[in-house]
């Protein structure tokens, strides 16, 4: 059976040949060494001389009934038994065979998310296109609109109706929305319906001086529109960006530049100059609001319950988009909000062809998300969180801390 009792006698042949100019009793006595190793294991001499036999048929040759294994494990002394070369070897080979399968599947989980961003690339790509065909057809057909309503230019009181735009605006759909806004909520036409300051801020072409005299004169109330229903500063946004320097010239004397009209509670300015796309009246007005008011002026809704900062992120000028956006993020407002539709302002940014704009909203989004993991962090470690942007508005938007 095994080579427990396998003598010297029995002619097992060494595994190699001993050196000519071996004396022969040093070949005797290695001869007896061999044989006593032999003796030791159970394994075959073949499967003894090939270790990776050994290996691959998980033997054990050094563990056999009653081997030198079993009484070092039952010893009193309880010390473990010595791991024999082939144990190592082999658990060895374990570790090397699980390595490789662990770097296979890390491989397969990589490729698959590069295949996976490449997908969204692609997706992105093509959504961005789509948008700019979308944002195409509405400057054209805003074009369409704007010529139809310039025809024929109605005239009242020397007031004139849809007539707005400017230097600064270069949006068809801009100027179509404003005009629009002018003809069915502008309760009148006649300049004797308005307050001197309201006509005067509504007159076209712009009158500056006749809006000073008004500011000037006796019991001028620089809210005051009359009966027309809306206030000086919202009618002077109605007619777009070429009437910017009443628009300077009411925030100067501190008109209300926050609040809507009353038949309009959604027309706030800011929300004026997000549909008629006027970056330089919506910067004026976030450098004129007080602190205490950014953040409520900076997050109101439209009509159709999109968030102010979705409605610039639209506009037809990617760079002026991307540019009003990150200024309303600095006044607080929320870029990670949605519309009642359920979409944040970085996808209706990439559907309206807006690539810089969507790219600038996904990253102040994630510096916003990294500032509350961090202040959350902060107090799960018992230390006061750092004060930001993004954890104010999971507590309604003010700063309770």
């Amino acid at each position: 059976s095994g080579g427990r009792g396998r003598g010297r006698g029995q002619g097992v042949q060494l595994p190699f040949s001993p050196p000519q100019q071996l004396p022969q009793r040093d070949a005797r006595r290695l001869e007896a060494e061999w044989h006593d190793l032999l003796n030791q294991f159970e394994a075959p001499a073949a499967q003894f001389v090939d270790f990776q036999t050994v290996v691959d048929g998980d033997a054990q040759p050094w563990a056999g009934e009653g081997g030198e294994e079993s009484a070092a494990s039952d010893s009193p002394s309880g010390e473990a038994p010595t791991l024999a070369p082939t144990s190592a070897t082999a658990v060895g080979a374990a570790g090397r065979a699980a390595e490789r399968r662990r770097s296979r599947e890390l491989t397969q989980a990589a490729l698959q998310a590069r295949e996976g961003e490449a997908a969204s690339a692609r997706l992105a790509e093509a959504t961005l296109a789509e948008g700019r065909k979308v944002k195409e057809a509405r400057e054209k057909g805003a074009t369409s609109a704007l010529a139809t309503l310039a025809a024929p230019i109605e005239k009242a009181g020397g007031l004139g109706v849809c007539r707005s735009g400017g230097e600064g605006e270069t949006s068809s759909v801009g100027r179509l929305r404003l005009e629009l806004l002018q003809r069915y909520f502008v309760r009148s036409r006649e300049e004797g319906q308005f307050s001197p300051l309201g006509a005067a801020a509504y007159r076209v072409p712009v009158d500056v001086a006749s809006a000073v005299v008004a500011l000037r004169s006796p019991g001028a109330k620089v809210d005051d529109g009359s009966a027309c229903g809306w206030p000086p500063l919202h009618l002077a946004l109605l007619r777009g960006e070429s009437h910017l320097q009443v628009v300077q010239l009411l925030l100067a004397s501190g008109c209300n530049a926050t609040d809507p009209p009353a038949r309009l509670e959604y027309a706030t300015p800011l929300m004026l100059c997000a549909e008629g796309q006027l970056g330089q009246a919506a910067e004026l007005l976030l450098l004129c609001l007080p602190p205490s008011q950014l953040e409520a002026a900076a997050n109101v809704r439209s009509q159709e319950g999109v968030p102010l900062v979705s409605v610039c992120a639209q506009w037809a000028s990617d760079e002026a988009a991307a540019k009003v956006c990150r200024r309303l993020v600095e006044c607080r407002a929320d870029p990670s909000c949605r519309s009642r539709a359920g979409l944040s302002p970085q996808v209706m940014a990439a559907r309206s062809g807006n690539a810089a704009t969507a790219a600038a909203l996904a990253q102040l989004t994630e510096k916003l998300t990294d500032g509350a993991r961090e202040g959350l962090d902060a107090a799960a470690a018992g230390q006061p969180p750092v004060v930001r942007r993004a954890t104010r508005r999971g507590r309604g938007g003010k700063n309770k801390s």
